[in-house]
C-alpha cells in the first residue's frame, strides 16, 4: 500500500511540476513560425500507469518512456498560401515494474510492464493568423507486455499476457505564441480501436492446457498533451486514456479478457534536431 500510494503522489508531482514549466518564463532562443517544419526528435517521459478490471483486477505502475519521431513538412503552395502539409512516423517505448491486486485474488508486486508503439502520421497546418489548426489522422499498431508468473499473497499463481492493437485515431494540434514568443501546443486525440487481441499464456499456471489468442476488438481511446516549445526543446504534461470491451471466449475450458481501462499521466520532454 505504501509503494502504491508513493506512486500516486509521483504522478501528481509530475502534472504539477509540467504545469509550472508551462507558466515560468524562459530566456532561451524562440520559435520564429507556427507552422510545422522538416525535423527530428527524442523524447523522454516519467508517467504514472493503471490498468484496471473494474471489479477483477487492477496494476499500477511508475513508468519511463523513450520516443523517437520524423517529421517531414511541404511548403505552403498557391493559391492556398496558408496551407502546409506533412507527414511523420513515431516510435515509443516505456517500461516500469507494476504492482497487481485483486479482492479475489490478492496481491503481487513489481511484475515487468512494459510496451512500445509505432504509427504513422499525415496532416495539415491551417494559418489562421495568430493561431495555427494542425488537423491529423493517424494509423498505430501498439504491443503490451505484462509478466504475472509466480504466487500472489493468497498463493494464486499467475501468468504472461501480451496484448495487440491497431488503432486509427484523428487529432488536433492548436498552436499559438506566448508572451516571450515560445509557443503553446495543446493536442487533443481521439482513437479507434481496429483490431485487438490477447495472448494469454494458460500454460504458465496450467501446463496440460493450451495458450489461448482471443479477439478484443472493441474499444476507444483519448490523448491529451499541453506542450511548451522552444526552438529546439519542448517540455509538458500529457494524458491517455484507454477504455476496452470484453474479448470474445476462447480456449478449453474457455475463458474471457474482461473489459478494462488504463489511464497513463506523466511528463514529457522533447528536444529536437
Amino acid at each position: 500500500m505504501k509503494t502504491r500510494c508513493l506512486k500516486s503522489l509521483g504522478g501528481l508531482m509530475v502534472a504539477v511540476v509540467g504545469l509550472y514549466m508551462l507558466s515560468v518564463p524562459a530566456a532561451v532562443a524562440q520559435t520564429s513560425s507556427l507552422l510545422t517544419r522538416s525535423e527530428n526528435s527524442v523524447g523522454f517521459s516519467a508517467s504514472g500507469y493503471e490498468y484496471k478490471e473494474p471489479g477483477v483486477m487492477s496494476l499500477k505502475a511508475a513508468k519511463v518512456g523513450f520516443d523517437y519521431a520524423a517529421t517531414r513538412a511541404f511548403q505552403p503552395q498557391w493559391p492556398n498560401n496558408k496551407a502546409n502539409w506533412f507527414v511523420g512516423g513515431q516510435v515509443r517505448f516505456a517500461t516500469g515494474h507494476a504492482d497487481y491486486s485483486s479482492p479475489s485474488s490478492g496481491t503481487l508486486d513489481n511484475t515487468p510492464n512494459w510496451y512500445y508503439e509505432v504509427r504513422g502520421l499525415v496532416g495539415r497546418d491551417f494559418d489562421q493568423g495568430s493561431y495555427v489548426l494542425a488537423p491529423f489522422t493517424a494509423l498505430g499498431f501498439r504491443y503490451l507486455f505484462n509478466d504475472l508468473r509466480g504466487r500472489t499473497s493468497t498463493g494464486n499463481v499467475g501468468y504472461r499476457r501480451e496484448s495487440l492493437y491497431t488503432t486509427l485515431s484523428i487529432g488536433l494540434t492548436h498552436k499559438a505564441f506566448l508572451a516571450d514568443r515560445s509557443q503553446l501546443h495543446t493536442t487533443v486525440e481521439l482513437l479507434h480501436l481496429i483490431q485487438g487481441k490477447q495472448r494469454v499464456r494458460v500454460t504458465d499456471y496450467n501446463p496440460l492446457r493450451s495458450d489461448v489468442t482471443l479477439d478484443q476488438d472493441s474499444g476507444y481511446g483519448l490523448r491529451v498533451s499541453l506542450m511548451r516549445r522552444y526552438s529546439k526543446w519542448s517540455i509538458g504534461p500529457t494524458a491517455e486514456y484507454w477504455k476496452i470491451g470484453q474479448s470474445e471466449s476462447g480456449g478449453n475450458p474457455a475463458i474471457v479478457e474482461p473489459k478494462n481501462q488504463t489511464l497513463e499521466v506523466g511528463l514529457k520532454a522533447i528536444f529536437y534536431f
